[in-house]
């Protein structure tokens, strides 16, 4: 299959050259011609294959074959659970329709920055408006939004405005619109949230989701290192000195981790950029563009980046911790591996994060590759494994559960005292002798105050 067979226009199919695709994904090749055929979508497939395409090409061509009006009103909107994504999504309308003539204006608009400046972008004339769902709503109030010329929404990464609670806005946004609209949703997975969205906002939509055997791309290579977590900062160091000349996205649970592990890593001399909720709008473009740029080495976010992020040539991701949302593991490591090539996934594995790697395994359909870390030693063995097989052997007697088949039980920590057969059978402890109790002694004076139990006067 070629772009050439999918009825897009000669202007799109060179700008498409223009960005280094070759071939159409199978998310593209399914999605692209279910879109140009006017019907509802919804859509799935693996993070890094090529999504944003999948939709922005269609919607392009079909905007691009109407006569354009002295006025330009919204005619497609794309609604994203992030500012990165928003400004990604925004990245990707541009290029791909840069050789369109005339050229469909594209405005991107979210929280962080000053709203007027917007505004005045919005004045001037939009086709294809990229929004997050807080600043979209916020423009609509103000009267500087209206989308009731609106011809094709699309709810990008709809499994994260979910997540992130944009169920109420999305309502809102939606009610706002034409009944006449085309409606698609695209999703990383899907869920059952996903799928009551999509019953709320789509009408009869095509279900899409090329088949696979994983949730994660095939050429990422997973990788679980098992470390202590106090023994993290090393093991990140030890790898970031292995793999000297690669540039890494390291992950990290909260804001104070990343602020903690930049500083750590900026005291060993790495060229460190951070990237978390608390930085603003200025500060993330700074950071965004200095890894882009090569002028930072290693950055360091939360999952505030897991999605939206797009670098082209990302060799290496890393979990300095596994996510609480397992979910989350195949969109962080969706970093690397993008639009066909090769990457690499690096988990740093504490004892305790165990029992959440087997669940994400079980989300990603395989076992993922153990390694040793030279001079870091932990068990990579499953406490939850092992609960269950320990459980599940009832014929053993009690003294030796724990211990290995063939094996003469030994004493130590976590083994019931009893059990123990290093030591001499202790005697039996004796009852203690009850001892007399002393005569209570009174105060007082003449007869009474005596022990013999006078009568107090």
């Amino acid at each position: 299959m070629k772009f050439s067979n999918l009825g897009l226009s000669e202007a799109l199919q060179h700008s498409i050259e223009k960005a280094g695709y070759k071939v159409p994904t199978p998310i593209q090749t399914q999605a692209i011609p279910t879109i140009l055929a006017g019907e509802d979508l919804i859509a799935s497939a693996q993070t890094g294959t090529g999504k944003t395409a999948a939709f922005a090409l269609p919607i392009l061509h079909k905007l691009s074959q109407k006569n354009f009006t002295k006025v330009r009103p919204i005619r497609a909107l794309v609604v994203t659970p992030t500012r990165e994504l928003a400004s990604q999504v925004g990245a990707s309308f541009k290029a791909l329709g840069a050789g369109l003539v005339p050229k469909l204006r594209t405005v991107e608009v979210f929280g962080g920055v000053k709203i007027e400046a917007q505004e005045h972008k919005l004045k001037l004339g939009c086709d294809i408006l990229i929004a997050t769902p807080g600043r979209l709503i916020d423009l609509i109030g103000q009267k500087v939004v209206r989308l009731d010329r609106v011809e094709l929404l699309v709810l990008d990464e709809g499994d994260r405005l979910m997540e992130m609670g944009f169920m109420p806005d999305i309502k809102r946004i939606c009610a706002k619109l034409p009944e006449t609209s085309q409606r698609m949703m695209f999703s990383a997975t899907f869920s059952e949230d996903v799928d009551r969205m999509s019953a709320f906002i789509l009408r009869d939509a095509q279900r899409v989701a090329p088949e696979t055997s994983s949730v994660v791309v095939a050429k990422i290579r997973q990788i679980v290192h098992a470390v202590h977590t106090p023994e993290k900062v090393m093991a990140l160091r030890t790898l970031l000195e292995i793999n000297e000349d690669s540039q890494v996205l390291v992950f990290v649970n909260t804001r104070a981790q990343a602020a903690d592990l930049s500083r750590s890593l900026s005291f060993a001399s790495f060229k460190v950029g951070t990237l978390h909720g608390d930085v603003d709008q200025k500060g993330r473009a700074k950071v965004l563009a200095d890894f882009l740029s090569g002028a930072v080495r290693i950055l360091v976010a939360t999952d505030v980046a897991a999605r939206g992020l797009h670098i082209p040539e990302l060799p290496l991701v890393v979990n300095y911790e596994l996510p609480t949302n397992i979910d989350d593991y195949v969109h962080r490591i969706g970093r690397t591996g993008r639009v066909g090539k090769a990457g690499r996934a690096v988990s740093l594995v504490a004892p305790a994060e165990m029992v959440t790697l087997e669940y994400i395994e079980e989300l990603i359909g395989e076992t993922i590759e153990r390694q040793k870390i030279p001079g870091f030693k932990v068990s990579q063995e499953s406490p939850r494994k092992r609960k269950e097989e320990i459980l599940g052997k009832e014929s053993k007697p009690r003294e030796v559960r724990g211990a290995r088949d063939g094996a003469r039980p030994r004493g130590g920590r976590g083994m019931d005292p009893r059990d123990r057969t290093d030591k001499a059978p202790r005697a039996p402890k004796r009852k203690p002798v009850a001892k007399p109790k002393a005569p209570v002694k009174t105060k007082g004076r003449g007869a009474g105050s005596k022990a013999t139990g006078g009568a107090r006067r």
